[in-house]
Formats: structure tokens, C-alpha cells, sequence
């Protein structure tokens, strides 16, 4: 699952640079409080749970939906592929909300 998740973030930031995909305001949106919020589990399931439908029907909560799995794995066993993939999806996160 983290080499997923570090692959589908590269993927879509990828696409975002190159002008492939366009994210609506709503995940723009939700990227911002993404980028203020401190990465937990549980408050990556609260932010996910309270989207928009707009987000729901975009492409960046598909990237998202695993991150709190991944999260868990990371306080639990703590490191490497865990943190590799945290990071690549909050280097997309960052450049979403700086955007926005």
C-alpha cells in the first residue's frame, strides 16, 4: 500500500505540473486544511469524511482514501516505507495548497 501511495501522489503531482489535471476548488479546497492540520489518522478520516461531493468525484481523494492505513502502519511499526510515503503525498499536498 505505501509504494501505491507513493506512486499514485508522484503520479497525480506529475499530471498537476504538466497541466494534465485540473483539480476542482473544492480539492484545492481541502488541501489547504490538509496542509494546516497535523497528519494523524484520525484527523485525516475526520477531513475525509466531512468533503465535499465535489472532492468525492475528483481524483485527489483516491490518493487520500489510503493515507490514514498508511498512517496507522506508520505510529505503529514506526518508519521507512511509511514516512517515504507520507511524504510524497504531503509534497502534493503542499503544492495544491499553495495554489490555491
Amino acid at each position: 500500500m505505501t509504494d501505491a501511495l507513493v506512486r499514485d501522489s508522484a503520479q497525480l503531482l506529475k499530471e498537476y505540473e504538466g497541466g494534465v489535471w485540473h483539480p476542482t476548488l473544492e480539492e484545492h479546497t481541502l488541501a489547504e486544511d490538509l496542509a494546516h492540520m497535523h497528519w494523524r489518522p484520525e484527523s485525516i478520516r475526520a477531513a475525509l469524511r466531512e468533503v465535499h461531493p465535489a472532492v468525492r468525484a475528483g481524483r485527489l481523494v483516491d490518493v487520500l482514501d489510503p493515507a490514514t492505513t498508511v498512517l496507522e502502519s506508520r505510529e505503529s511499526v514506526g518508519g521507512g516505507a511509511a514516512d517515504a510515503a507520507v511524504l510524497a503525498l504531503r509534497r502534493l499536498i503542499d503544492v495544491l495548497a499553495a495554489d490555491s
